[in-house]
């Protein structure tokens, strides 16, 4: 073998080359790339053939590798070749026992097959039983994750039938985004997944059904509501709050707004809205209904001139902020301060233009306009208990003021006329002293002008008009305040209503009323009695001054700004009733003077006064006894002119032309008839007369009684026209009014003059009276 492979036997010549070492690095380089190269070698190929390489050099260089390598084999298989001939030799020895181990290990499969036959049909029922397993151990655990979506899908669907809607909402929320998505590969779980925008939708259809029944509910309730709110307002203030009600019969007590109005509604439905992230929606359509419904509550067709209407509206607009201020105040963010304040501006201009608009045509009707302020004012300060602002209804209730004022006067010209016409013009007479407290109270006169007897029945001077129109007077300052009371008026804007009032009251309805009844026909003594109740309440403007300074809590200083001039008004009506009292005494001396009845022509007096004189007289004194509770110097005007009308009468019924003859008898029974009358002259029926003061007035009449009667005509024509003259008061013309008359009853007996021409003395006293005449007429004629 070693021979056959010797170089020189191979028929390759070595041509020996001078190769560059630079080029021979280069060439085993690239001999190097392509021993290692496990792909593509046409990259060392190309550069083999590029540059200046030489192909011929680089097969040079490879031919020397291959030496190198061939000498290398040929060095390991001369080293091995013994151990590999040694090795065929063995194996070839091997091939039989091969043969025989082969037989023996088809023979033992043959038997291990035949053996393990059973075993492999066991394994096999094995390996199925486990498939078995392995399916019902995934199908439990499928079931473990879908029982818990359908435990929930079912309890969704028994919240969404039993309107647990906020739970519901939470199941369906935790059912979406927490158990579908375990189970997504399963058919049902796709069904639900499509079933729950529609449970979704439902639900929300059904909390807005809640809230427009909610909203519906609120709408009915807004009165009761209305009524809590202003009895527990009212309670506060001390004020009776049924004048305000529908419902007389409601109660209130230990209530509150949740228990009239059920807000779950609305809870619920913001809930369920702000789950399903719906809220801004929710919040303006409740925002829009309840502006709908404030509308209605301020509608402005209704008749504002009922008193009913104007409580259902206040009670509604009370019921409506009311509700809404605890809605706010319990929810978040449903509605805002903006919105009710919007709401109540509206409100408020809507009652301003009802006070405007339907007031004027109730301005008569005091207790309307009274009832429509007190309503007002509790529903001011109700609102304002709820943190509304008030001030410009409150300064509609003050325009109200004027309006009152001038209802107040008219109703009470009315009240008075009735006191005027119900009065029995009889003066009070007290049992008890309860009593006479009782009439101070009502009227505080000054009691200095009273009896001042304490025993008791007593009299006083004034009759039950003066207690009763001064308490009307301060009833009416009490009924001012009242309507008043609340609007924050100054103490200087009070003190000018009041004052206002009360003098229109004094100047328009009083003085009317005084003079209408002063213009009909009152008889004396209740001129008398009127007279005195109008001294007593013109007297007493002071005192309803101070009352009224208390009342309103003025101090002494500033009484002065309550100055009542209309109490003048009294001192005026005095006058005029004290102007009447004279000619209604002139009238009933009349009437006595109109039963004289003389006989002119009687031959003697009957001894006494006439009767109608004598009753005449009597009258006077009683007359004059009830004098001592008026003025003094009224009751002396009064007593001057009636002696003065007595004296008038009596001598026009001495020179009436209808009396022709007047005897001396006559004479003589006129004469007693006129000392009846001196005497009562001289009396002094009212205290305060100076001496002959009355009986002055009766000096013309008993000069010429006594002229005629004593035949002093010398003495007359002597002194006529000078100081001192006894008859001074005796005219020419009366004398010979008189004269004439006496002269013509020379045929009576008994008569002063008789005119017996049968002898020389008669013929002398005719002579005389003649002459006189001639003397008086010539005086008269000289007078003229």
């Amino acid at each position: 073998m070693a021979t056959s492979e010797n170089p020189q036997t191979s028929g390759r010549v070595n041509v020996p080359t001078v190769v560059n070492p630079a080029i021979k690095s280069k060439h085993e380089h690239l001999i190097t790339e392509l021993e290692v190269s496990e792909g593509h070698i046409d990259h060392i190929i190309t550069e083999i053939y590029q540059g200046d390489n030489d192909p011929k050099k680089f097969l040079g260089t490879l031919d020397e590798k291959i030496k190198v390598y061939d000498g290398d084999i040929e060095k390991i298989c001369s080293q091995h070749y013994h151990g590999f001939v040694k090795a065929v030799q063995d194996l070839q020895s091997l091939s039989s026992d091969c043969q025989s181990v082969k037989r023996e290990v088809v023979g033992n499969n043959n038997v291990i097959r035949n053996s393990l036959k059973v075993f492999v049909e066991c394994g096999a029922k094995l390996v199925k039983e486990r498939k078995y397993e392995q399916n019902m151990q995934a199908a439990m655990e499928a079931l473990s994750n879908c029982l818990p979506v359908l435990d929930l899908y079912v309890k969704l669907r028994e919240q969404v039938m039993q309107h647990r809607y906020y739970p519901a909402l939470k199941s369906l929320e935790q059912l979406e985004s927490t158990y579908l998505p375990r189970v997504y590969q399963y058919h049902f779980s796709k069904e639900m997944k499509d079933q729950l925008p529609v449970l979704r939708k439902d639900i929300e259809d059904v909390a807005d059904r809640d809230l427009k029944d909610f909203l519906e509910s609120v709408s009915r309730n807004y009165i009761p509501v209305g009524e809590l709110a202003i009895s527990q307002v009212a309670e506060e203030l001390g004020q009776d709050p049924q004048r305000c009600f529908i419902n007389s019969d409601a109660s209130y007590k230990d209530k509150g707004v949740q228990d009239i109005v059920d807000f779950s509604p609305v809870y619920r439905s913001a809930h369920i809205h702000s789950i399903l992230k719906t809220v801004d929606s929710f919040e303006r359509y409740y925002r829009e209904e309840r502006i709908k419904q404030a509308n209605l509550v301020l509608d402005r067709r209704k008749n504002m001139l009922s008193l009913e209407n104007w409580k259902r509206i206040l009670l509604g607009i009370v019921g409506f902020f009311v509700i809404e201020d605890h809605v706010m105040a319990t929810t978040d963010g449903l509605i805002d301060r903006n919105f009710m304040d919007t709401r109540w501006s509206d409100a408020v201009e809507f009652l301003k233009c009802a006070l405007k608009t339907n007031l004027p045509y109730a301005e008569a009707n005091m207790d309307y306009i009274f009832e429509v302020r007190n309503l007002i004012a509790l529903f001011c300060q109700t609102m304002k208990s709820y943190g509304f602002g008030v001030s410009e209804i409150q300064n509609s209730l003050v325009d109200m003021k004027e309006m009152f004022s001038h209802a107040l006067v008219g109703k009470s010209k009315q009240t008075i006329a009735e006191i005027l016409a119900n009065d029995n013009y009889t003066a009070i007479t007290v049992e008890t002293e309860e009593e006479y407290d009782a009439v101070f109270r009502r009227f505080p006169f000054d009691e200095r002008d009273t009896d001042k007897s304490s025993t008791f029945p007593r009299r006083l001077p004034f009759s039950d008009l003066a207690p009763q129109l001064f308490q009307h007077l301060n009833d009416h300052v009490v009924q001012l305040l009242e309507f008043t009371h609340g609007m924050n008026l100054s103490r200087t804007d009070t003190d000018d209503i009041i004052r206002k009032s009360i003098n229109s009251l004094l100047d328009e309805s009083i003085q009317s009323n005084f003079a209408k009844l002063l213009g009909g026909r009152l008889q004396l003594l209740q001129l008398i009695q009127l007279s005195i109740n109008l001294y007593y309440l013109e007297n007493s403007g002071t005192t309803l001054q101070n009352q009224i300074a208390a009342l309103i809590g003025a101090s002494e200083e500033q009484i002065h700004s309550i100055k009542l001039t209309g109490f003048k008004v009294f001192q005026v009506s005095r006058y005029s009733a004290e102007s009447k009292i004279p000619e209604k005494i002139n009238e009933r001396i009349d009437e006595f003077i109109g039963l004289a009845e003389y006989d002119w022509e009687a031959s003697e007096a009957i001894g006494h006064a006439s009767d109608y004189i004598l009753d005449m007289i009597s009258f006077l004194k009683t007359i004059f006894e009830t004098f001592t509770n008026l003025p003094s110097q009224m009751a002396l005007e009064a007593c001057r002119k009636a002696c003065e009308h007595v004296a008038k009468e009596l001598l026009h019924i001495l020179l009436n032309p209808d009396v022709k003859v007047i005897s001396s008898g006559a004479l003589q029974q006129f004469e007693l008839d006129l000392c009846q009358c001196e005497t009562f002259a001289n009396s002094a029926p009212i205290p305060d007369l100076r001496e002959e003061e009355l009986t002055s007035f009766f000096y013309t009449l008993r000069q010429l009684l006594d002229l005629v009667i004593n035949k002093e005509w010398a003495t007359y024509l002597a002194d006529y026209g000078k100081d001192g003259n006894k008859y001074a008061k005796v005219t020419p013309k009366l004398a010979i009014a008189l004269l004439e008359k006496t002269k013509e009853s020379y045929k009576g007996k008994n008569n002063l003059f008789t005119f017996n021409f049968k002898n020389q003395k008669e013929k002398d006293e005719k002579k005389l009276t003649e002459a006189v005449l001639k003397e008086l007429r010539g005086l008269t004629n000289g007078h003229a």
